[in-house]
């Protein structure tokens, strides 16, 4: 129920999402019955593994149904929380809702926190380029997406 309506509300809310001609849902239908996947654009695809990588995924059976499972449920979970916890910070100003967010990049970043890349690109798949993203709350703080690709 909270997803369903942290979804609404970033969706239908005018202050976190600005309407465009071309965000209208008419941009989005496709006249087609059958439309086929239009494959990921190369800035959202997963980068390719290492050997390393595979190493860990074959030793710990990373790929494991109920790991996938417990860290995809972790991911939507922490994201959802981001949201609602920035979220409730608008009141109190852009400021506030950035100490936030920074606050809870430092818990997956610095802290003890699970996936912390992972559950980041959830919130941006959540967030996209609204003033809720740590894109935009974050952009010039050592938790930038810069500066993390970068270390």
């Amino acid at each position: 129920m909270k997803r369903v309506l942290v979804i609404c509300f970033l969706v239908l809310c005018p202050c976190v999402r600005q309407a465009s001609a071309q965000d209208s849902p008419r941009s989005r239908i496709s006249p087609t019955p059958y439309v086929t996947p239009s494959p990921t654009p190369t800035s959202r695809r997963a980068r390719p593994g290492s050997k390393q990588g595979q190493v860990s995924i074959d030793v710990y059976y990373l790929n494991e149904a109920k790991k996938v499972t417990e860290r995809s449920r972790i991911q939507s979970d922490d994201a959802l929380s981001y949201v609602s916890r920035v979220s409730a910070a608008i009141p109190d100003g852009k400021d506030a809702m950035k100490r936030v967010a920074e606050k809870i990049a430092h818990q997956y970043f610095k802290g003890n926190r699970p996936y912390a890349a992972a559950v980041f690109a959830s919130i941006r798949v959540f967030t996209g380029d609204a003033w809720l993203s740590p894109d935009v709350l974050l952009k010039d703080t050592p938790y930038a997406r810069v500066n993390l690709e970068s270390d």
